[in-house]
């Protein structure tokens, strides 16, 4: 990789609002916030190894909430606010301060905390040929979007983000390629397709794509064994039905994220 750019993680900050609601229905709010904080400490693990390979490539979190900038979660990089808005409007905000000063651009959740170095690779490698690439995700959504160029705000609107009730999201990688064709772009390289984690099945899912224990890190590995502990414990509630209040692995508090701080930067 010649070039380098920046990667923004976006998230949500923990102890400042629900999290990760529709995984709350499934499992109860304790453990999905147990989740989240997991989930993006495995997240933030791999892109930290994948920016210490290539240090032409650099990274922040992408903080939906104003007053979580300055939490002490967010380490190792830097947190950014996103700016008020819809998510849409929220990925071009960001995507055009990272391209305005790096270049080039990769936005990733922690909805799927199962990728690898390799992925966040085959981003960069894409871009260099690419205007850009999308890791698409079984569920219609997409877990990467890397950029070269801008897309423009309208190209991100026509993506009918968060719209679950009515089925509208499973559309939301191809909405966004057609619109995108609409206003002059190429149609986007593509990474493997990938689970992110909405509901509890989903947790069930990652399994088939999780990392070799040898190319695990320390904090997917603690990931993997807290849903294996969750699936245990919660199997008896499922065999009668029950859905909401499972008693499952302990919640996690700030330890595994106790790492994470740094000042806010775009």
């Amino acid at each position: 990789m010649s070039r380098g750019g920046a990667i923004a993680i976006f998230a949500r900050t923990p102890g400042l609002g629900p999290v990760k609601t529709r995984l709350a229905a499934d499992i109860g709010a304790q453990q999905a916030r147990a989740f989240h904080r997991l989930a993006i400490a495995a997240t933030a693990e791999t892109v930290r190894r994948f920016v210490t390979a290539h240090p032409a490539w650099t990274a922040r979190f992408a903080v939906a909430e104003a007053e979580g900038v300055g939490d002490a979660f967010w380490r190792p990089f830097p947190a950014r606010h996103t700016g008020g808005g819809d998510l849409a409007t929220r990925l071009w905000r960001v995507s055009e301060a990272l391209l305005a000063v790096h270049g080039r651009a990769i936005l990733i959740g922690a909805d799927s905390p199962q990728i690898i170095p390799a992925d966040l690779e085959a981003a960069a490698a894409a871009l260099e040929r690419h205007a850009w690439v999308l890791g698409p995700a079984a569920d219609g959504g997409f877990w990467c979007c890397g950029l070269a160029r801008p897309l423009p705000r309208a190209v991100w609107r026509a993506a009918p983000f968060d719209r679950h009730a009515d089925g509208s999201s499973a559309r939301v990688a191809a909405a966004l390629i057609d619109a995108a064709r609409a206003a002059g772009f190429p149609p986007p390289a593509r990474l493997r397709r990938l689970h992110d984690v909405d509901t509890a099945d989903d947790l069930d899912r990652l399994a088939g794509e999780w990392p070799d224990p040898a190319a695990e890190s320390p904090q997917q590995a603690r990931l993997k064994a807290w849903i294996a502990a969750l699936r245990a414990r919660s199997a008896p509630a499922r065999r009668h039905g029950l859905r909401d209040g499972v008693k499952a692995a302990p919640a996690v508090g700030p330890g595994p994220c106790a790492l994470f701080r740094a000042p806010p930067s775009v």
